[in-house]
């Protein structure tokens, strides 16, 4: 396969370095992950608008998941499934040897500015994963980073 460069610096993008790091025999091997943490956020928003001033970001999420009937004028709620604060050291490989498996259920409101916060963190998460070519540890660790430290200290520093 062809080796990929960065055009600035000559290196070797860390995701294909890694990637040749997995030995022959197990590249192909696909294994299943259990996801200990389910953590569901109901947006809440006591804000009224006309359908003009709807902001932009939450008018695209409707319209993108179907949560937006038009001839009703009516919408469905938003439920944020947030899997950004979990990492690759959470998950649990599943396979014989593991009998059972935990879950644990979070479910909370969510402010509107907060889902927006997390849809463009999100967003950039991917966009600098494919487009930068940062490995899957740089890119946790910025999640981490994000998701655990609270918006206000985000801002100020």
């Amino acid at each position: 396969h062809t080796q990929l460069r960065k055009l600035l610096t000559g290196e070797r993008p860390a995701w294909q370095l890694e990637l040749e790091s997995v030995p022959p025999h197990q590249r192909g091997e696909h294994v299943a992950f259990w996801k200990p943490r389910l953590s569901i956020n109901v947006v809440v928003d006591h804000e009224r608008y006309s359908p003009a001033e709807v902001p932009h970001v939450l008018r695209h999420y409707w319209h993108e998941q179907k949560l937006f009937n038009r001839t009703s004028s009516k919408f469905k709620p938003i439920l944020f499934l947030n899997e950004l604060s979990l990492v690759k050291g959470q998950l649990v490989p599943l396979n014989a040897s593991v009998p059972t498996v935990e879950l644990e259920l979070d479910a909370q409101p969510m402010s509107i500015r907060r889902f927006v916060w997390m849809l463009n963190l999100r967003q950039s998460m991917a966009t600098q994963e494919e487009v930068l070519g940062i490995s899957e540890k740089e890119s946790e660790d910025l999640r981490s980073m994000f998701v655990d430290t609270p918006p206000a200290l985000l801002y100020t520093t």
